[in-house]
């Protein structure tokens, strides 16, 4: 039972909405603090060339946080060069959008994004407000009024002076770089923001499916559009443990398991028992209810065009009220079934706000 873990959770929704959500090893692009923002680098190339080089010279971080009401974007220049040469902030120019899709970009048959249309710019006109400048905030009020949801796409952009140690000075343009989401158009590179929300006192649910284990878990999935699984088991062989999915593992699928599903069977001579567990690993999950069937042919699951339908499985549960952290469905073994069987373990997952 979750009596105990979601009265801790409930208690620590006040000291969470003071000090914000930490980051931890498994999180990568997360809600930030200002002790602990979200940090990327920034790489700089020499303006005005044809073909644009890529940016490759490590000049500085931008540092992402937001406190529930302001999004907080620094560029820093906080890196010595190893040559001598000072860089200064000449131009900084940011933009924050619901899909990565939709940031301004030129069109023809070599497309770029186009920082002159950031929705955000520093200065006045995209003009620098101050000479020899090594930091530059920008501070975005009331972010919920104008961005819906809680995930956002970001591109930070900026043009920089390098004052070389020979005397010369050239002009440098910049890009914020997540290496793990490129942009499509030009040398332009996007990164994914998570607001910091404020727990607001509800459960918040998710589908989950038992599917193959980490990282191959698409090996087992329904033949349709959607991403539901299935867990393909062999009658009496050793118990197969599979992992548990909650949302769509398409994007960053490790972060989506939140447990696992064990196959087992007791069968002998045609009879015995088919045994799933749902079993929770990830800290503040439980499951409120789920459907479970098995078949000896994957389309002899209630499916529609490849998708299957979870409210026509044989073997319903919950809802429970505490959730619960694990979960055995038991399930009579029918010799028509063969000894391949394919299994659908679908679940509703939640966490508390």
């Amino acid at each position: 039972m979750k009596n105990s873990k979601w009265l801790l959770v409930a208690g620590l929704a006040i000291v969470l909405m003071t000090i914000g959500c930490q980051k931890t090893a498994d999180q990568v692009d997360v809600a930030g603090t200002a002790a602990n923002p979200l940090k990327l680098p920034i790489y700089a190339a020499l303006y005005g060339m044809d073909p644009v080089p890529p940016p490759t010279i490590l000049v500085g971080h931008v540092y992402v946080w937001d406190d529930f009401n302001n999004l907080y974007v620094k560029y820093a220049l906080d890196v010595t060069q190893l040559d001598g040469s000072e860089f200064e902030l000449f131009t900084c120019d940011l933009d924050v959008k619901m899909d990565s899709l939709n940031f301004p970009w030129t069109s023809g048959s070599a497309p770029v994004v186009t920082p002159g249309d950031f929705l955000f710019r520093s200065g006045v006109d995209g003009e620098p407000s101050a000479e020899g400048l090594k930091e530059y905030t920008f501070t975005i009020p009331d972010y919920g009024a104008w961005l819906t949801g809680s995930k956002a796409a970001a591109v930070a952009y900026c043009r920089l002076w390098q004052h070389r140690a020979e005397g010369n000075t050239v002009l440098h343009f910049g890009w914020t770089q997540d290496l793990n989401h490129p942009f499509k158009w030009g040398c332009g590179w996007w990164f994914p923001y998570e607001f910091e929300v404020p727990h607001d006192g509800e459960w918040h649910m998710n589908t989950a499916w038992g599917g193959h284990k980490m990282p191959n878990w698409d090996v087992w999935k329904f033949p349709g559009k959607n991403w539901a699984l299935y867990i393909d088991y062999n009658l009496s062989a050793t118990q197969y443990v599979g992992d548990l999915y909650a949302g769509n593992p398409k994007n960053d699928p490790a972060s989506k398991v939140v447990g696992t599903v064990t196959v087992s069977d007791d069968v002998v001579a045609g009879v015995g028992n088919i045994y799933v567990k749902y079993t929770i690993t990830k800290t503040d999950r439980a499951i409120f209810s789920g459907h479970t069937i098995v078949r000896g042919r994957l389309v002899d699951i209630p499916q529609v065009n490849g998708n299957p339908i979870p409210g026509q499985f044989d073997y319903h549960w919950g809802p429970f009220d505490p959730p619960e952290d694990e979960v055995t469905v038991t399930i009579p073994y029918k010799p028509a079934w063969g000894t391949n069987l394919f299994i659908g373990a679908h679940a509703e997952v939640g966490w508390f706000y």
